[in-house]
């Protein structure tokens, strides 16, 4: 190798090293230095594009990428980087043929399966979406490659399965506490995992996630109890998603003489309900693709009195409050469940979610009850109106993602069928789309005395409003165990459908409990799986009753707890201020 190729070769490996340290300027100069002695040096236009994406400046990514390809047709790494991109402009079929064409480049190129299993996932396409991830893991059973076949086995409604890729991902690499949180989310869907497991593994991830992160010692915020709060919401699901539907009231609800509003967004691809909620906070800041001790250093400085997380396990900031930018920290909604982070101070939820007693011993957070109840629904946008059933067939129904069809409600449902003469069951979710997993399901109830043609089976609808709509061909809601819905349940009933529920011993079995009584409906709720069947065949069999509900439900709604969003700003407000109340007082001390 000639002298000026090895110092080519050398100032590469020195920018690559940078960039991969998240240092992004110090690279970007030695790679537009190396292009300007070889223009069409391919890995280093790679590496320039990769921080164009970084940066968010995608047009210019692509353009550098089709100049590498263009010098490097058969590169299967420059296909796959290029698929990426076009996967976060949202060109989904494009970033499938892309990796595609990396893997007849590459034959076994397990990183640009696993990819494909990602892109086919989000074009609904979710058995062939497995099917690629499972080719994936088994070439490279490694963390980002297993992790990511749990995501599309939980997408699939296979939990259990889920829940066994994410071991295996631990297994190979236990620093991964991403993949615990994951593992940790899909463990609630499982009927066989004890509150005590899930507590303990909760309580370990929470000191993993913190281990080794330095925490701000001081705050400087001014302590004065009675002035206005600075508080600030921390979310991914600033835009349509079900928790929207509980966010957005509170954000415009709050009182703006008590609270001064920020959110963090970590959205990362913003739509029209994010514009909603934007306009709703005082102040705005995006976070998607900040580093969290960015993240961390800009709460500090907004000075946030208290940072709420909204996302608990799920698609998280963990290792934000792990640092403790503010000094009042709190979870709230988007999870169901403890985050086991010592740094995180207060959970937010109800008495009949979470009653006093065993449900404290099962949080590493001090429990706030915001009683009558934790929830504040609005639906999204414009709705249909209330229709009269017409069909005489009476029509069961659970428009629940399918990972949450247990072996124990499926099995409660076929029974109630076969208690109810004639009658249908009709189900939604996004997996339904798929041909096999309707036979899946068929099969499933077959094994119960259920034939298929009892079942209606509907895939993802994306217009919302036929969504809601779908609810005027059902009687009774059947909601899922032990994982309860939430928007699905608040959806339900806006559409004067009445659901039945089983109360469990766990946060996530117990959310129909206190949705239910907040409307005043609260004797239907279960306590065991023989009264949840016959509360649902009652219910089926008394027309005048169900007729009834439909006709009062939204308006009982628009009435209770849980559409006051005034009454629960307010209960939530106090909340907030006892807890500030409490960090002065220990600041004195």
């Amino acid at each position: 190798m000639s002298d000026s190729r090895q110092a080519l070769e050398q100032s590469f490996q020195i920018a690559v090293a940078h960039h991969r340290a998240g240092h992004f300027a110090e690279p970007e100069e030695l790679y537009r230095q190396i292009l300007a002695i070889e223009p069409r040096h391919g890995d280093t236009l790679q590496q320039l594009a990769l921080i164009a994406l970084h940066h968010g400046y995608l047009d210019e990514a692509e353009g550098l990428l089709r100049r590498a390809i263009a010098g490097s047709p058969r590169n299967a790494e420059f296909h796959n980087t290029l698929g990426f991109i076009c996967q976060r402009q949202g060109r989904l079929e494009e970033a499938a043929e892309c990796f595609r064409t990396a893997i007849r480049r590459r034959p076994g190129y397990a990183e640009a399966m696993s990819n494909l299993a990602t892109v086919l996932a989000d074009l609904r396409r979710l058995t062939e979406a497995v099917e690629w991830a499972r080719r994936a893991a088994t070439i490279k059973p490694v963390h980002p490659l297993l992790d990511n076949l749990g995501n599309m086995l939980g997408r699939l409604g296979l939990p259990g399965e889920a829940a066994e890729a994410y071991r295996a991902c631990v297994r190979n690499a236990p620093q991964a506490w991403r993949t615990w949180s994951n593992l940790l989310f899909v463990m609630h869907h499982l009927p066989e995992v004890t509150p005590g497991e899930l507590f303990a593994l909760h309580a370990q991830v929470g000191r993993e996630i913190s281990g080794g992160l330095s925490a701000y010692r001081e705050h400087p915020n001014r302590r004065d109890p009675d002035r206005r709060l600075r508080v600030g919401y921390v979310s991914a699901d600033f835009r349509m998603t079900s928790v929207s539907y509980f966010t957005l009231p509170i954000l415009r609800g709050h009182d703006r003489t008590a609270v001064e509003v920020y959110c963090y967004s970590d959205a990362g691809e913003p739509d029209a309900v994010t514009e909603r909620i934007r306009a709703a906070a005082d102040a705005w800041r995006s976070i998607s693709g900040l580093q969290d001790e960015a993240v961390a250093d800009q709460v500090r400085e907004d000075g946030i009195d208290i940072l709420v997380d909204l996302a608990g396990h799920t698609n998280n900031r963990l290792a934000v409050f792990a640092r403790r930018p503010a000094p009042v920290q709190v979870t709230y909604l988007g999870y169901p469940d403890t985050t086991g982070l010592p740094a995180m101070d207060y959970r937010l939820t109800d008495s009949l979610a979470d009653p006093p007693g065993e449900a404290d011993s099962r949080a590493t957070e001090t429990l706030v009850r915001l009683d009558p109840c934790a929830w504040c629904y609005a639906p999204l946008g414009d709705t249909p109106e209330v229709a009269a059933r017409r069909n005489g067939t009476i029509t069961f129904g659970s428009f629940n993602d399918l990972t949450k069809v247990s072996a124990p409600a499926l099995g409660a449902w076929a029974r109630i069928l076969r208690a109810t003469p004639g009658a249908r069951l009709l189900l939604k979710a996004a997996a339904l789309r798929e041909a096999s997993v309707r036979d899946r399901l068929a099969r499933l109830f077959q094994t119960h005395g259920i034939e298929p043609a009892r079942l209606e089976l509907q895939g993802f609808l994306p217009d919302a409003r036929a969504h809601l709509a779908l609810y005027g061909e059902m009687d009774v809601a059947l909601d899922t165990f032990p994982y309860n819905g939430t928007t699905t349940t608040c959806d339900s009933l806006w559409m004067g459908v009445p659901v039945v529920s089983l109360a469990g011993r766990t946060h996530v079995a117990r959310v129909g409990v206190s949705l239910l009584n907040a409307v005043g409906l609260g004797e239907l709720v279960a306590s065991d799986v023989e009264h949840y069947v016959r509360l649902a065949v009652e219910l089926a069999a008394d027309r005048g009753r169900l007729a009834a509900l439909r006709a009062e439900l939204r308006e009982r709604m628009r009435r209770s707890p849980l559409m006051d969003a005034a009454g629960f700003c307010r209960r939530l407000e106090a909340a907030y201020r006892e807890m500030w109340h409490s960090w002065c007082s220990r600041a004195r001390l």
